[in-house]
């Protein structure tokens, strides 16, 4: 069995952090939303939230859910 190449992986999870990150902003804008808006309805900081969809700090599955569903995605 060979062990999973880590380039690969740091790339998929780059893309995977994209894709979810245009839908939240996405969202945010077809909603009349800000950053600090979104983060207030999670009760999560504004600095936390940006993070997170800037790729600064990991999220959760659950915590990503959470935020998809917030912006109706």
């Amino acid at each position: 069995m060979s062990t999973p190449n880590p380039t690969h992986i740091d790339t998929e999870r780059g893309h995977l952090r994209e894709e979810l990150r245009a839908r939240v902003i996405d969202g945010l804008h077809e909603m009349g939303w800000t950053q600090r808006d979104l983060a207030g309805r999670l009760k999560i900081t504004e600095k936390h939230l940006s993070r997170v969809l800037v790729g600064r700090a990991d999220a959760s599955i659950e915590m990503w859910d959470r935020i998809l569903q917030a912006v109706n995605r």
